[in-house]
């Protein structure tokens, strides 16, 4: 087991396995936003979410640049940052082959952690200089030595720090949050646009997560205004407050009264349609 060398993936393999490719994300042109970096944050985050990394099943390698372990599904403590291991210790007199080949698995297992950690960092940092022109990047540069060294949570601080939504940023997001919803569209993709709306506009005020009373008084304003649900808003109001004081709570009640009413207004078309024919 002694000839055995760690050996990582490299920044190539992840590229290639990225879940979303570089091409899928715009290429900003000029000075960048918060609202053209946003799409490239997103999808760093979501390809290490999508890295297999054994220390984290659910979130893969966000770990480099979160705490993930008060995520759902994360794991129970922080995964620590990786370190180099360099070479293995040597092998000293009064140990065991077995104790050997446990120390030598130890070793392997934090090198390929850290080495696969590296070059990962070096794709998503490849990643995001293929969206963002080199020139607004800078800052971080070194004439001798290039971005090496650099962590990717530095680049992904410069763009957030550099580049904060504006107050027109933030009016436009309101806008969709409070934008009327036709109840044409199944209610699930409401809930679903209007949690990315409302967890865009937390992230530009910096208080992520949004809290439930946002989302619950956006997502109930936005079915009372249909004038659809009148009998189940007046429901909804007289529950009591611990019975709709949570995200899915809301999502529960009038997810069912929306089949309801989409089932009656299918009843309703057929009988028309039949009606038609007579």
């Amino acid at each position: 087991m002694e000839h055995v060398q760690a050996k990582g993936v490299t920044p190539e393999d992840y590229t290639k396995n990225f879940k979303i490719k570089k091409n899928d994300v715009p290429r900003i042109t000029g000075k960048p936003t918060y609202a053209t970096v946003k799409p490239i944050l997103d999808a760093v985050e979501t390809n290490l979410i999508n890295m297999n990394d054994q220390r984290d099943p659910f979130w893969g390698k966000l770990h480099i640049l979160q705490d993930t372990s008060g995520l759902v599904n994360g794991p129970d403590a922080m995964i620590p940052e990786s370190t180099n291991q360099f070479e293995p210790d040597e092998w000293q007199l009064g140990f065991t082959h077995r104790q050997r080949e446990i120390y030598l698995h130890g070793y392997f297992r934090d090198q390929n952690n850290f080495l696969d950690d590296q070059a990962a960092q070096e794709a998503l940092k490849e990643f995001i200089l293929s969206r963002v022109d080199d020139v607004y990047m800078r800052e971080l540069y070194t004439a001798r030595i290039g971005y090496k060294g650099v962590e990717l949570r530095e680049f992904i601080d410069l763009l957030i720090d550099n580049y904060e939504a504006t107050p027109e940023d933030r009016a436009d997001v309101k806008k969709l949050i409070e934008a009327p919803w036709d109840p044409n569209q199944h209610i699930v993709l409401m809930f679903d646009t209007l949690k990315t709306n409302l967890e865009t506009l937390a992230d530009m005020k910096n208080v992520v997560p949004y809290p439930p009373a946002d989302y619950i008084e956006a997502a109930y304003m936005a079915i009372q205004k249909t004038k659809q649900f009148t009998k189940a808003c007046t429901h909804w109001k007289r529950k009591p407050p611990g019975d709709r004081a949570t995200e899915n709570q809301l999502r529960t009640y009038f997810g069912d009264k929306y089949e309801i009413f989409d089932a009656e207004r299918d009843s309703l078309h057929d009988i028309g349609v039949a009606n038609n024919v007579e």
